[in-house]
């Protein structure tokens, strides 16, 4: 998963790092700063989904936009974005080996938070001790 805050930097400074049809499909979009952080939370999504790390710089796999795939290293990957709206504007997308097509998102509130969180306690660790 990789969160964003959208904000209007130039992403053509990025161009080195996304495919042509990338940076097509951006210069194309009705909105190319929110297209391009879509693109950019993709990328970000599926190297932490790899273990990729700066990989996500490397051109060498592809996207697939329309049918929300990523194919690389013979394995197919999937993913999904999301926006939210927080007073700022944000862009979430999530990839896995799983088809996430149907997935939505909840934004836990901090009360939420503590109840998850408080119902995860894990109780006083028991100590055996053996002599020998």
């Amino acid at each position: 998963m990789d969160v964003e805050l959208v904000k209007g930097k130039d992403w053509r400074i990025f161009h080195r790092y996304l495919t042509d049809d990338e940076m097509s499909m951006i210069e194309n979009s009705d909105g190319p700063v929110d297209c391009f952080f879509e693109v950019w939370t993709i990328r970000e999504a599926f190297a932490k989904e790899e273990g990729l790390g700066l990989k996500i710089l490397d051109r060498d796999f592809l996207v697939n936009y329309d049918r929300l795939e990523i194919d690389y290293d013979g394995r197919r990957l999937y993913f999904k974005s999301f926006d939210y709206d927080a007073g700022d504007k944000y862009k979430i997308s999530v990839c896995s080996e799983y088809d996430v097509s149907k997935a939505s998102i909840h934004i836990l509130s901090p009360e939420e938070w503590d109840k998850l969180w408080s119902g995860l306690a894990i109780s006083d660790k028991q100590e055996t001790y053996v002599d020998g």
